[in-house]
């Protein structure tokens, strides 16, 4: 008998309207494809795991896309049904009325806001960071406006103070190792620090922290190069790739650091190519050139699967790279042969 404990009105929806619809053991998630990556190529598999209780938080196990169910999200999975959309509105509603209770009514505003990534001063450990960084990519990141616009955070410390954040317990309880042993960077979403590894001794290569622990909305849990983007260009040019360090090394070995007011240079953070294709998509950016720098390691065919829910590339296609001499792109400029675009 099912556990009367959770509430499964949207489970009961999704089982009568998708192909593919499970529930956890114990009954606490709801389990669907992902329409952001791609999810499994066996269509039998399923990935994305939504709480069977308001307000219905969703966790990619793939990409690691995180959010809400809401209406976006049900359209996202091509469902238009009005009840259950006027039911997820409703929770999602409350729980951000909860929310402001809780921390005030501006709370929401930490989305839209200018952090302060520059650390108070660049002593060794600061210096230290930005050298592993040079190393290892054979650039020269020696400005503050340079730091500015990669979102690179060198003091963890003095990026909560100056920007009069409170630490969780994550950041108290490790902020030694991330002082000493990691370099930041902010993701897109301003609630989403990425750490890398400069040691190459941590058992985490990577770590990636909220600075609050809600979960408001649709993750943007990716990466971007700072621009200021013109809204009104006609065509865009949207270049992506998996990691940090890859977009950066595209950026400046085989864009040599120029960008336009309609250039976009993205790093998925992961796999979720198709969650950054419609979150652009939601924000009117439609025509565009899409040019994918993908790890090796992603066949052509696992990346169609990976691109094809979403208006983007279904009306625009896209253009696949390769480094054919290397695994990535988060390297040195002669450790990379472009190879021939693929069309997908």
């Amino acid at each position: 008998m099912i556990n009367t404990n959770y509430d499964f009105t949207v489970y009961e929806y999704l089982k009568k309207n998708l192909k593919l619809c499970n529930i956890s053991t114990d009954k606490s998630e709801t389990i669907v494809r992902c329409p952001y990556c791609g999810d499994s190529l066996n269509l039998n598999h399923a990935h994305l795991y939504i709480n069977n209780n308001p307000p219905y938080k969703y966790y990619c196990q793939k990409c690691s896309v995180t959010g809400i169910v809401d209406s976006k999200f049900l359209r996202d999975l091509s469902l238009y049904d009005p009840e259950i959309i006027e039911h997820v509105t409703k929770s999602k509603a409350k729980y951000i009325k909860d929310l402001n209770k809780k921390y005030g009514n501006n709370f929401l505003e930490i989305f839209n806001k200018e952090f302060d990534v520059l650390p108070n001063e660049f002593g060794k450990k600061e210096l230290q960071k930005l050298k592993y960084i040079n190393n290892r990519l054979g650039i020269s990141i020696d400005t503050e406006e340079l730091i500015s616009k990669y979102k690179i955070i060198l003091n963890i410390s003095d990026f909560f103070e100056n920007n009069n954040l409170t630490m969780n317990k994550f950041y108290k309880d490790n902020l030694a190792k991330l002082q000493n042993k990691y370099v930041g960077f902010l993701l897109n979403d301003n609630n989403m620090i990425c750490f890398r590894d400069i040691t190459g001794k941590q058992e985490m290569r990577y770590i990636n922290k909220k600075i609050y622990s809600e979960n408001l909305f649709q993750s943007r849990k990716f990466y971007t190069i700072g621009n200021s983007i013109d809204l009104s260009q006609e065509v865009y040019n949207l270049y992506l790739t998996e990691g940090i360090f890859d977009i950066l090394g595209v950026f400046n070995h085989i864009y040599d650091c120029k960008q336009n007011s309609n250039d976009l240079f993205i790093s998925c953070n992961g796999k979720s190519y198709n969650f950054v294709l419609k979150y652009l998509q939601s924000l009117g950016i439609l025509n565009c050139n899409v040019n994918i720098f993908s790890d090796n390691d992603v066949s052509k065919e696992k990346m169609i699967n990976m691109v094809k829910y979403n208006y983007i590339t279904k009306f625009n296609g896209a253009t696949l790279y390769y480094n054919t001499i290397g695994k990535d792109y988060g390297v040195k400029k002669d450790e990379i042969i472009l190879s021939e675009g693929y069309e997908i």
